[in-house]
């Protein structure tokens, strides 16, 4: 018979980089996009994938659409990023999701 921490496996599973998705919105202002970038260079991590989009607000003022892909992320760190982005100048809001690993290709 064979025993199986499962517990020990949800840690291990839970702590294996994968590819991440960060959908942020934010006010159309220069220094934006740099500091997003920013906060995964020094991770050591090139993005697999970033677009941006300057598009006018209902308020009249103009907004950034960010997207940026990300590769090989432990969930924990995954997360921190996007805490890290909710407190850049100008950002409105982060979203982020985990990618099947097919996507990241």
């Amino acid at each position: 018979m064979r025993v199986v921490d499962t517990a020990g496996l949800a840690v291990l599973v839970a702590s294996v980089p994968c590819p991440y998705r960060y959908e942020v919105s934010a006010l159309a202002d220069p220094g934006v996009l740099p500091r997003l970038l920013e906060l995964v260079a020094k991770r050591g991590l090139v993005p697999t994938e970033m677009t941006a989009h300057r598009h006018g607000g209902a308020d009249g003022e103009d907004r950034l659409s960010v997207s940026v892909g990300v590769d090989g992320v432990e969930p924990m760190a995954a997360e921190h990023i996007a805490q890290c982005m909710t407190q850049v100048v100008g950002v409105e809001a982060v979203a982020f999701r985990r990618l099947p690993r097919a996507a990241a290709a």
